[in-house]
């Protein structure tokens, strides 16, 4: 899934009906950000369902990271919305979804599990 910039698309719109104070069309186009990502993330979603028989996500928390820089772009992209779909669709169609510890995952030996000296430290 490429990383939709639907909120991103609309900002200026947004921007110059918040600063009319004109309240329905600002409510209107917060809806129409929120119906195309909802739309993109369940097409999106039902595409991985049928195609993958078992679905593995990170447990990256996506609101530890709104509190970062990124904040904007995480919540632009969707990713709690993404996961919760994920979820309930391989609930659905019987396939095996789950969500593993991201823990020193890039220091951990594939095939052994075991974690080398010269791994990164810090």
């Amino acid at each position: 899934l490429e990383a939709g910039r639907f909120y991103r698309g609309l900002e200026e719109k947004l921007a110059i009906a918040q600063r009319a104070r004109n309240k329905t069309q600002v409510k209107t186009l917060h809806a129409k950000i929120a119906n195309r990502r909802k739309d993109a993330l369940h097409k999106f979603s039902r595409k991985l369902a049928n195609r993958c028989g078992e679905i593995y996500v990170g447990n990256v928390s996506s609101l530890k990271l709104v509190k970062t820089t990124m904040a904007k772009s995480v919540l632009d992209a969707g990713w709690g919305q993404l996961k919760t779909m994920l979820d309930y669709k391989c609930a659905h169609a019987g396939i095996v979804f789950k969500e593993v510890d991201e823990a020193y995952t890039t220091q951990t030996c594939s095939s052994c599990g075991s974690l080398p000296g010269s791994r990164p430290k810090g």
